[in-house]
């Protein structure tokens, strides 16, 4: 079986802590959306669905106990490893 590139990383929190079940979501130009959510110390993998390996925006869906951001990611390769997205905790 051939393994799909992917896009790895981790979301924090702006204290540096990973932020568990996160849901992130990357749509290629093919238009075939690719979801995942954060492991509990925060890390994630995304899987290339399909042959269009366009580079794509990470978009934060869901974002547990913080703020959404305001924007997608800048555009990301298949491939890219070390992706670090920094959330704001919500005011309590």
């Amino acid at each position: 079986m051939r393994r799909r590139p992917s896009i790895s990383g981790i979301v924090i929190a702006e204290t540096g802590a990973g932020v568990p079940g996160v849901h992130l979501s990357a749509r290629p130009r093919s238009g075939r959306s690719v979801e995942a959510a954060t492991r509990t110390n925060g890390t994630f993998s995304l899987y290339a669905v399909g042959e269009d390996l366009t580079p794509v925006r990470l978009a934060v869906w869901d974002p547990g106990p913080c703020q959404p951001p305001a924007e997608p990611t800048p555009e990301i390769a298949w491939g890219t490893t070390g992706v670090r997205i920094e959330l704001v905790q919500r005011p309590e």
